[in-house]
């Protein structure tokens, strides 16, 4: 190895697990879900044997899109925590991106250009990272790996081997259970990239035979999931203007309000759109070219098309602004690159890579003082009892997402209890009986506290606000009473609750 390749590689290293352990060395999360997820590790783990809990929520949980994150969920949880297992989640999609990617060029072009390493490191931490969509990370590392065999696959004459087919569908059902949108985007562009090989066609079909055959069972399941207490939820479709449209292009790489990593996203497009336009013109695998040039393009066309929400599926046309430049990154050709531009392009990506994770890092310390005060608010809930939280203000001014918006599930991580606003669906496999509580409340904004004296909190025990932390005490809801507050938590208790003792 030489001096410059051991260089790149110490630095490789460096970035790489500097980058995971943004989500080991501090104590308060600033990725979205994850406190969620936690909280729901702990509540399968007790249903069926926590008597409080059994009578509001019921596991029912079918094998599909997701099954990969609750079982790891699961087995991460008995042996760690659920808060040290949803860490390991969330570090496992960035942990493996990097590799994934070339691994997906070894596959299709029989070498690895460097800079997809840091361009890996780099598209691992952007919106939705913090956003906590672990599972969906996770499943673009498994759907880069799939592009990578479907991409060798479209540039060989012959039929694909036994071996070759039974490893790409073992992909495809490892991609399934891990994220269904994931699945769908695997599944189109491996029927474009061999639609137009007999061979290579037929050789697809039946790698994605099994898959398919899950997914309709998965489809059939589903339907049924939870019993007739399962909450019947509207089939809406949101989709936003063409400025929040374009706005989405930055979120792969759009982590902190620092206004660093968006700059570093522009370099990240530059490179990957340079080593785009250089495979298309100096490739040898013509065929393999054209077919990702009309892949690239139906990549764009899906992401205008598409809805923002479908139902309580979010964020759905944003998944794939990074999924396509996942595209571009492993399809892009290495033999097709000058040494004056792969030169440039790992110097560049390098750059990129390392202002994300810095940038991560000095959020994440500006973030800790930011949350303190939620041990303390949810260590004063007694067990077995019903929390209603309220986030008034759940943004962070360091993180962009919501960082705060379900820091109420962290209570289910220690103790039996009853919380608003859990996710009821196939994903979680949690599913409410008829005597949980209703949560009669209105889509409230920072600016709209008087609100909170018209909710009805006579079903809950507790009320939890949470507010900007130099804000000034909220409206009281009606029959409660103030029993903590710190740096915009804000604790109250509710006269005569249901399930009070004390």
């Amino acid at each position: 190895m030489t001096r410059a390749r051991a260089a790149v590689s110490i630095v490789f290293a460096v970035l790489w697990l500097g980058g995971i352990a943004s989500f080991f060395a501090y104590d308060a999360l600033p990725f979205m879900d994850l406190p969620a997820q936690a909280g729901l590790i702990a509540l399968r783990e007790r249903l069926g044997h926590s008597p409080f809990e059994d009578r509001f929520y019921v596991l029912d949980a079918h094998l599909g899109p997701y099954s990969l994150f609750r079982w790891l969920g699961g087995l991460l949880g008995r042996v760690f925590g659920p808060v040290q297992a949803v860490r390991i989640l969330g570090a496992a999609g960035p942990s493996v991106m990097p590799f994934a990617l070339a691994c997906a060029q070894r596959r299709a072009f029989g070498t690895v250009d460097t800079s997809v390493l840091f361009l890996g490191i780099a598209l691992s931490y952007g919106l939705m990272t913090i956003f906590g969509f672990a599972s969906y990370i996770l499943a673009l590392a498994c759907f880069v790996v799939v592009l990578g065999e479907a991409l060798r696959w479209s540039n060989q004459e012959g039929a694909p081997s036994a071996r070759d087919r039974a490893s790409l569908a073992s992909g495809l059902l490892l991609l399934f259970v891990a994220h269904g949108h994931a699945y769908l985007l695997g599944l189109g562009a491996l029927a474009w990239l061999t639609a137009r090989q007999r061979n290579t066609r037929l050789a697809a079909l039946v790698s994605a035979l099994p898959s398919l055959v899950l997914a309709t069972y998965a489809t059939v399941a589903a339907q049924n999931a939870g019993g007739p207490s399962a909450p019947h939820i509207e089939p809406h479709v949101h989709f936003l203007g063409p400025l929040d449209k374009l706005s989405l292009l930055v979120t792969p790489t759009l982590t902190t309000r620092l206004g660093v990593d968006i700059a570093a996203g522009l370099v990240v497009w530059g490179v990957l759109i340079a080593g785009f336009l250089a495979s298309r013109r100096h490739s040898s695998n013509r065929l393999t070219v054209s077919k990702v040039n009309y892949l690239v393009v139906a990549c764009a066309a899906l992401f205008l098309i598409s809805p923002h929400d479908v139902g309580w599926f979010g964020f759905a046309d944003g998944r794939i602004v990074l999924a396509t430049a996942l595209v571009i990154a492993a399809s892009s050709d290495p033999g097709a690159l000058s040494a004056q531009l792969h030169k440039w392009r790992l110097r560049l990506s390098i750059v990129a890579a390392a202002l994300i994770v810095v940038c991560l890092h000095v959020a994440s310390r500006g973030f800790q003082s930011e949350a303190s005060g939620y041990r303390e608010a949810l260590a004063h809930v007694a067990p077995a009892r019903r929390l209603f939280y309220i986030p008034l203000d759940a943004d962070s001014r360091w993180f962009t997402g919501h960082p705060f918006l379900h820091y109420d599930k962290f209570v289910l991580v220690a103790q039996p209890q009853v919380v608003s606003d859990l996710w009821f669906h196939q994903g979680t496999a949690v599913y409410p009986r008829a005597a949980l509580p209703q949560v009669p409340m209105p889509s409230l904004q920072p600016g709209d506290r008087p609100l909170l004296e018209r909710l009805r909190v006579d079903e809950w025990d507790y009320v939890l606000v949470k507010t900007a932390s130099d804000a000034s005490l909220p409206q009281v809801p009606r029959g409660a009473r103030l029993a903590f507050s710190d740096n915009g938590w804000w604790l109250f208790t509710v006269e005569h609750s249901p399930t009070r003792t004390d």
